[in-house]
Parts: C-alpha cells; structure tokens; sequence
C-alpha cells in the first residue's frame, strides 16, 4: 500500500511538473484549447495528491476572501451608486443595461474562474507534500523545460526566419508574428530570468552531492536561458535578474560568512556581469535611452498609465470596476494617450488587481505573499537538511523575482509565468506536519475537479465556436468570425453574431462598429448605423485609426457622413492630421459634393494652405487665403514651406500686383516667396534683377575639398578614358575654372549636368559662369532650375 502511495505521489508530482511548463510550450497559455489542456492537467493534479499538508496560518481564509470579493461584482446595481459614465453609456447611447454591479456581468464570470482556479493552484502547490526529493525534481525539471523553450525562442529569432516553429506558433496564435514562444517579449524575459536563478540553485546543490552530470547539465542550461533574457531585449528581465541573483548570493554568503564563501560570491556575480557587459549592449542602451534627457518617469508609458490607473482605483477603492472590465473602463479615465495603442491593462500585476477588484483585494494578495514568505523564511525547523532549506530559498527568490517584475509589467496574468511563480512558492514553503485527509478538504477537492473538468470543457467548447455560457473568449471568437463575414459580404450572419456578441460583452467598441458594418451592407437607414459609429467612438475615445475606417465605410454607402469620421479621426491625431488631410484631398475629385464641407476640416494654417493647393477655382482660393490673411496678417503660423507653396498659390489665383508688391516690401516674406518674385521680374525681362535675388537667398551647394592638380589636360585624359568618373569630371570643371577656361568650362558642367548624382551642383556652378559672362537670362534659369531640383 505504501508503495501504491508513493507512486501516485510521484505520478502526482510529475502531473504538477507538467502544468507550468505545458502552459509555457503553448505559447504562454491563453489560448481556448491550451486552458482546455491546463484545466484538465490541473483536475488531474488534484485526483492524484490525494492528502495534503496543512495550509501556513490565515493563507486558506486570505485565499477564501479573495475568491468570494471577486463575487461582489455580481451584487445587484441598485445598492449602489453608479459612475456618470455609466448612466451616460446606458441611457444616452443605448447600451445595453446590465443589472450587476459589473457593467459586463459575463465577462466578470469568465476571469472569476479564472482567479478560482488560480487560487486552486495556488492553494494546491501551498499544501501538497513536497519533500526534499520532490523539490529538487519540481525545480530541476522547471530549468529544463523553460531550458527548451528559451532554446526555441532563440531559434525561431536566429537561426530559422521561417521554420516549422515559427509557423506553428504563429498559427497557434492566430497569425501573430512570432518572435518568442510568448505573446510579450517581457514575459518571457521574467521567465528565463527565473530560469537562471533556478539553474544557479540547482548547480549548486548537484555541486554539494558531488553530481558531476548533474551539475554540468545546469550549468551549461544557464547559458540559452541568459541568451533568451538578452535577445528579447527586455529592460525588466535583465533589471529582477541581476536582483534575484544578488539577493541569492548575499542570502549564501550571510548565512555563514566566510572568505571562501565571499570569494566565490564576487566571482559569480562578475562573470554575471561580465555577460551582461559583453552580450547585453542593446538592453544596456535601451536602459541609457529611457534614462536620458528629461526624465525616467516621463521617457515611458506605463508611469502615466500607472497614474490614471490609481485614479481609476480610487474611485472605485472598495470592490473595484470588476474582473476583466479594465480594458473598457480605462478609456474613461485616460488622460494620456498615444492616439493608436489600446491600453488592455494597467501595465502592472498589482494595479491591475486592485482596479478591478479593489482595494481590499490588493491588500489580501500582498497578505498571502507576505503569509507564505513568513512560512518560508523560518530557518530555526527541526529536522530540516541544509539542501532543502538552500532549495526552498532559492524557489522563494526565484518566484519573487515575478511578483516584483509583476509591478511594472504584467507576467502574473499569463498562465505560464503566473503558474510557474505560484508553483515555486509552494516549493519554499516548509512543511513541518504531517499529511492529513479532512473530510472538508476532500470534499472541497472533489468539487474543484468537478469545477475544473467543466472549465476544460467549456474551453474546448469555445474554441470550436460553441461555448456552454457566454464569455469575453466567446465574444471576440464572434469579432473574428464577424469580420471574416462582413469580408465576404455576409452582412446578415455577421449582424447576427454582433447582436449576441453585444450582450455578452456590451462595452466593447468592436461589436458596434461591426454592427454598424453590417448594417450599412444591408442597406439599412443610416441613421441606424450612424448610432452604433458614435457607441463605437464614445468607447473607444482615442483611436484615430478607427475612426478613418469608419469614414471608409461611409464613402462607400453615404459619402456625406464621412466628414464627421474623418473630422474625428484628426482630432484625435493631431501629430498625423495633415497626412490625414492630404490623403482626404488625394481622394476628393471621386466626391465633389464634399469639397465644400472637406475646407472646413482645415482648421490650422498649415492644413488651409493644403487646401488651397487643390483649390477648384478663383473664389475657392480666395475665400481660404482671404482667411489666412485675416487670422494671421504676418504668417508668423507658417512655415517656411508653408509659405512659399502660399505665395505660390496666391499668385496663381489672387492679386499678384499685391503680392509681388508686399514681398517686395516684406523683407521677413521674401526668403520663401522670392522664387515667385523672381518669376514676375523674369516675365518682365528683369533677368539680373531675378538673379541677384536667387542667388542671394538660394541655398548654395556644399563646398568641395581643393582639387589635387590644376593640369587640364591630364585631367581631360583621365575622364576621357572615365568618362563616368564624377570626380575627374568635377575636377576638371575648377582646373578649367581656375586657369580661366570659362568657355571649357560651361562645356565641362553642360556634360556633367546629365548626371543625377552631380546636377544640382552643375546648375549652381552655371549659372555662377552665365552669369560673370553676363549671360543672366540663363543664369536665372540654371538657378531657378537648381532650386527647384
């Protein structure tokens, strides 16, 4: 019997082994069959360690708490007082009204089985009977695995562009390119970062029981885990690296100082940096570049964000905005925005959590850290070998570098890393009681399988498009299916699959623009799909590329509409308005009827003078330089090529005895418009006139280094036999220049001039010789030439 026991123990502890690291090979784990794999493993993890140790003092009632706050989301709305945005979003625009204290009840559910099967993960790694054998094969078989994945990473990055590897991961995540194993090139670093430290202890503790294979095997896995923390070039998986790794060796050497121990704690930590130093650069740079100029804090997104959030927070201290509902709240609170980038998380584990679920439940989760590292951290245990303490450490620190990483990025939300950390807190937790079967506990196992079998289930159910209940998984599988719909002109199916998609997950702006797109291909009013546009836009405030398609659409069904879309769109871009605008006027003879409405979106000056380069007519023209004129007499709001393509157009429609009048008068008006002067003082035959003042505001040419021989004629033999050589033909030019060859000379330059790489010099210098041979009719043609080139 007791030899049955074992074996299941160890089967039990190879099922364990097996979760973190199946999640990791199926690309982080957040895929619908890979949850199905996870949440299956994870049941049978359970079925298998059949008695378990006591839980450390206070971590089941913390971990309990946490689960059952998660449930207040679910609490009826009329017991509290709802934000503005909502009562705007659900009585003014029309979304649908959900009757939970979450906006989006079903999206809530789906990430509340998620943080209880996280719990049960936890709970489970907390109070399974790890003993010092289990340990080290739980952390020896993590070093290989996350071992393999960093090697594969590297040659998906490396050595194979488009390898079978690559190809599978990329499908597997839905045609993403792939460049690591993982979504989040961060992630992945925070993993192998774990990775090395992990390798450190297990070498070091082959090393004490003088296992040669052992230790070599560890020491050289350490080598593509280091390699894959500097090829994803990731600031915070170098940055927990060189601190697990410095609070490991400290922790040694304190332990029991020594000069043998500290002699080999100084090596370690130089050959780590010397690593760094020599493989690192790009990560090293990226760190210097975030640092410099103004400030670390202003050089990065994610401290903004980190700013919103807690604003986010503390509106909400108590119970949170609700799990999975950040990605569509946020956008109510953002203040900072890079007008392109969604912002589906609060770039940090903590805030994340203590967003969604309050304030409360960030308390109770740094409890439960602080309980479990309290457990690990008791050294005076009875009965203990230095081994197993030196492995317990050495799984706190590396799950901690995690949760640390954890507070500026977000590794705990995927699967792999969040399984992997929690596992190893588990393994640090020493365990001085024996196993016991509660019947409280056995019970509550059975309904965890049972709840987690019926996860597996549902997962594969939503992966195949037919989901058990309704979900935000479930949802954006209908986004897609509706866009390849709407792709193939299947505007009934896709308007069908939006509605439902709409009520299982009312705040995302996706469903209603589809909705809209739908809509619209089946011809109905516009008014109709007008609404869904503007839900799409008020839940999605920032985007300016949204509302660009939007305005697509509408040029196809309803041109007129596209103003307000395309007016939307360069609000929301300011930096990219004027390619917006330029792109509108590019398109603009398909839909005259529109040109009066599309001057109207010109609200700078800059955007005016664009306008005015396409102007229709005389009075189109005069009406936006008579607005220009009017709102900035001095063009001080131009540039310098704003004005001169003004002066331009002014010449061409307005009153060009005035304009050539005021820049005759307006000295600070006359470097960007005396190409239009010198065009009204050469239609008079006033050649020298235009000259003189081309050559004093043209730009000359660089000048060029002295020639090496001022011989003629063995310059003359030398480009004949290379008559291609642009050099010799130059140096020929100044020899003929210099010995007063001015005739030779023009001849030199008029052959050169037919090489672009030598034109624009060629026309400067002949109209230099045009001109000292009072020649100025060519010599303002050769400069006006030169500086329109």
């Amino acid at each position: 019997m007791g030899r049955v026991s074992e074996r299941r123990l160890w089967l039990g502890t190879i099922v364990t082994l097996a979760i973190p690291l199946t999640a990791g090979f199926l690309a982080g784990g957040r895929n619908a069959y890979a949850q199905t794999i996870l949440f299956g493993l994870l049941a049978a993890a359970l079925a298998l360690n059949g008695r378990t140790s006591r839980l450390p003092t206070g971590l089941g009632y913390v971990i309990a708490a946490l689960i059952l706050l998660g449930l207040t989301s679910f609490l009826p709305r009329s017991l509290f007082t709802l934000p503005g945005w909502r009562i705007t979003m659900e009585h003014d625009l029309g979304v649908p009204i959900m009757q939970t204290l979450s906006p989006q009840p079903w999206v809530t559910l789906e990430e509340w089985t998620l943080l209880a099967a996280s719990a049960v993960w936890l709970t489970f790694c907390a109070g399974a009977t790890f003993q010092e054998n289990h340990r080290r094969f739980l952390m020896q078989g993590l070093v290989c695995g996350i071992a393999v994945m960093a090697i594969l990473t590297l040659m998906m990055r490396w050595f194979a562009a488009d390898s079978f590897i690559r190809r599978f991961y990329e499908e597997w995540r839905g045609g993403e390119e792939a460049s690591s194993l993982f979504p989040n090139r961060n992630h992945f670093a925070s993993l192998c970062a774990s990775g090395v430290l992990l390798s450190a202890v297990c070498f070091r503790d082959a090393w004490a029981r003088r296992s040669w294979f052992a230790s070599t095997l560890f020491a050289v896995s350490a080598t593509p885990l280091f390699a894959a923390v500097i090829a994803t070039r990731s600031r915070g998986g170098l940055l927990i690296l060189c601190i697990g790794f410095l609070t490991w060796v400290t922790i040694l050497v304190f332990r029991r100082l020594t000069f043998r121990r500290v002699g080999i704690a100084l090596a370690a930590i130089l050959v780590l940096t010397t690593a760094i130093m020599l493989t690192g650069r790009n990560v090293l740079e990226h760190f210097s570049h975030s640092m410099a100029g103004t400030n670390l804090f202003n050089s990065d997104a994610r401290f903004p964000v980190f700013q919103d959030t807690v604003r986010m927070m503390l509106n909400h201290p108590l119970m949170g905005i609700g799990l999975g509902n950040f990605e569509n709240v946020f956008p109510r609170y953002q203040t900072y925005t890079n007008n392109v980038a969604r912002f589906i998380h609060p770039e940090s584990d903590w805030l994340w959590l203590g967003s969604e679920m309050g304030i409360p439940a960030l308390v109770l989760a740094l409890a439960a850290v602080g309980i479990i590292m309290n457990s690990s951290l008791r050294y005076r245990i009875r009965n203990e070998s230095r081994t197993s303490r030196h492995l317990r450490i050495g799984a706190l620190i590396a799950s901690c570098m995690t949760l640390i990483h954890g507070m500026v990025d977000t590794p705990l939300h995927l699967t792999a890393s969040g399984l992997t950390a929690f596992l190893l807190l588990g393994i640090s937790i020493h365990r001085d009681n024996q196993p016991s079967e509660l019947g409280i506990v056995r019970h509550l196992r059975y309904a965890a399988c049972a709840g987690l079998c019926l996860l597996s289930v549902n997962s594969w159910a939503t992966g195949m498009g037919r989901p058990l209940w309704p979900s935000a998984s479930a949802a954006q599988d209908m986004h897609r299916r509706a866009w390849t719909m709407i792709a193939d002109n299947q505007a009934a199916n896709a308007l069908a699959l939006t509605q439902t998609a709409i009520l299982w997950e009312p705040m995302s702006w996706e469903g209603y623009y589809l909705r809209a797109s739908a809509r619209l291909m089946r011809g109905e009013p516009s008014a109709t799909a007008l609404q869904d546009f503007a839900i799409a836009r008020y839940l999605e405030p920032n985007s300016g590329p949204i509302c660009w398609k939007e305005a697509e659409l509408w040029l196809k069904y309803d041109p007129p509409y596209a103003i307000s879309a395309w007016r939307e769109a360069m609000s929301r871009e300011t930096a990219e308005a004027t390619n917006y605008y330029y792109a509108i006027l590019s398109g603009l003879p398909k839909y005259p009827d529109l040109r009066s409405s599309v001057r109207t979106l010109a609200k700078t000056p800059s955007l005016k003078v664009l306008y005015l380069c396409i102007a229709a007519n005389e009075s189109d023209a005069q009406g936006v330089m008579d607005d220009v004129l009017s709102n900035d007499p001095e063009l001080t709001l131009l540039t310098e090529y704003d004005k001169r393509r003004f002066f331009i157009c002014w010449a061409r429609w307005g009153n060009r005895e005035v304009l050539f009048e005021k820049l005759s008068n307006h000295p600070a008006w006359r470097k960007a418009g005396w190409m239009v002067l010198g065009d009204s003082l050469a239609s008079k035959n006033n050649f020298k006139a235009a000259y003189d003042l081309a050559l004093e505001y043209a730009v000359p040419p660089p000048r060029r280094e002295n020639v090496a021989t001022d011989d003629v004629d063995s310059l003359r033999r030398a480009l004949l036999f290379n008559p291609s050589d642009l050099k010799i033909g130059l140096d020929l030019f100044e020899a003929q220049k210099k010995t007063g060859l001015k005739r030779d000379a023009i001849t030199t330059l008029e052959q050169l001039v037919k090489n672009p790489e030598a034109k624009r010099r060629c026309l400067y210098e002949l109209a230099l010789l045009h001109a000292d041979a009072g020649n100025y009719t060519e010599a303002w043609r050769e400069l006006r030439t030169y500086s329109d080139s």
